[in-house]
């Protein structure tokens, strides 16, 4: 069975707040947009929540969340658009 946008949105908010957990200090936010998903990456700075990175993804993205090693690529697709993360062993 296929899945939805929204349950695929779902999934990469998961793997993001797992990305997350190894990179203190910064959140990212997910949303649906026209023909696909935007990533965010946000961290605070004196009390201010702060964009640090942003990527628009297309449908072809959502529909990989559910391949093996989707995280391993979504790392590596975020440290190509700019985002600062670092690999790190899960």
């Amino acid at each position: 069975m296929k899945t939805t946008a929204k349950e695929a949105l779902k999934i990469l908010r998961e793997h993001l707040k797992q990305i997350a957990f190894y990179h203190h200090g910064v959140w990212f936010k997910a949303d649906l947009i026209h023909g696909g998903v935007t990533i965010r990456l946000f961290k605070k700075d004196h009390g201010h929540e702060i964009m640090v990175a942003r990527t628009d993804q297309s449908d072809k993205f959502l529909a990989a969340v559910e391949r093996p090693r989707f995280r391993e690529r979504l790392i590596a697709e975020l440290i190509y658009q700019g985002f600062p993360l670092e690999k790190v062993s899960e």
